[in-house]
């Protein structure tokens, strides 16, 4: 990486003052990046609302402020939106929703409100219960039913009664 040495000598050219051009080198150098540039712009601009975190409850909160005429901003710290809505890899090849059955709690009325179906939402309840994998390969499946939950953790267990 080259270095950038600013200079008051005499060394300028005679028709530019060396003040000058330390002066704009400055300037160019203090200049900060685009993506600055538009966080600032960004930052200026008033908003009526401002939604701390983009997952799926914050998202909802900012889409009825929105189409209540309100101007906000949504900010996430993760690298995506969608908090439990979300597909994680925790192993490699393993993808899994680790929070999917909160969708299951979004109220009826929200998901007609935001005409959800239309945008490719579509939830239907897991009929097999929990199930858990292991990064040793190994899995445990727990039924809502009694019976099959038990024989499940009776397979399950190291020590079986």
């Amino acid at each position: 990486m080259s270095k950038l040495v600013l200079s008051t000598s005499s060394s300028t050219p005679k028709s530019r003052p060396s003040w000058l051009a330390d002066h704009a080198l400055r300037r160019f150098i203090s200049r900060p990046p685009r993506a600055a540039r538009a966080a600032r712009r960004t930052r200026c601009r008033r908003r009526d609302a401002l939604i701390v975190g983009a997952g799926h409850n914050g998202l909802t909160c900012a889409a009825y402020l929105a189409r209540a005429g309100k101007r906000v901003l949504v900010l996430e710290s993760r690298e995506r939106i969608g908090g439990a809505c979300t597909i994680e890899e925790p192993w490699p090849g393993v993808r899994l929703s680790p929070c999917a059955y909160l969708a299951g709690l979004l109220h009826p009325l929200v998901i007609e409100e935001l005409n959800l179906g239309a945008l490719g939402y579509s939830w239907s309840p897991a009929s097999n219960g929990l199930f858990v994998p292991f990064e040793d390969g190994s899995s445990i499946q727990l039924y809502d039913d009694e019976a099959q939950c038990e024989a499940e953790v009776v397979r399950f267990s190291p020590h079986p009664e």
